[in-house]
């Protein structure tokens, strides 16, 4: 029990930080929240969005104007720090769909990220579909996810990544013929 509210404590304190878009804060007591309670999969899932949040700064940053007069040893470091969320944020979701595959929560997490990393990651799309067919399949919107308004978004979303896998396709196949 005592692992728990020391756990929620940092948890606390990432919310915080994170809603200062302090996300190096953020991150730094996520990480102490799932150190000291790993098998709590809100952690895992809440991690993932203070990196997606910390994913888009970046890009932010990179699509400022004083980006564009950066060192190269400057551009390097942001593309590294960029590459390593992208990968903490799939690895972290993996994990917890892998680790409690009966969580409805955990597939819905996992499709938010890859839907969020699809224009970053090649497959990404498929990966989002799969993650989301895999939150219907084991009873999302029958389970803990009962509204309206899941059901809504779970349906948006997939008819959003469908058309954008078949656009992407589509520009892929007009690259292949030239």
């Amino acid at each position: 029990v005592e692992e728990k509210y020391r756990a929620d404590i940092h948890f606390a304190k990432a919310v915080r930080a994170d809603a200062g878009r302090d996300f190096e804060k953020a991150t730094e007591s996520v990480v102490k929240a799932l150190n000291i309670n790993p098998r709590d999969d809100f952690y895992a899932r809440s991690s993932t969005n203070i990196l997606l949040s910390r994913i888009n700064n970046e890009l932010d940053n990179q699509r400022k104007p004083s980006f564009a007069k950066a060192s190269e040893n400057e551009k390097k470091e942001s593309s590294s720090r960029l590459q390593n969320f992208i990968a903490a944020a799939v690895e972290i979701a993996n994990r917890a769909s892998s680790r409690h595959p009966q969580d409805s929560s955990n597939w819905f997490n996992r499709g938010f990220v890859l839907q969020n990393l699809m224009n970053l990651v090649q497959g990404a799309d498929n990966l989002a579909l799969a993650s989301y067919d895999e939150f219907l399949k084991v009873g999302g919107l029958n389970q803990d996810w009962n509204s309206p308004l899941y059901e809504d978004h779970v349906k948006l979303a997939l008819e959003g990544i469908k058309k954008i896998a078949d656009y992407f396709e589509c520009d892929m196949n007009v690259v292949r013929s030239v």
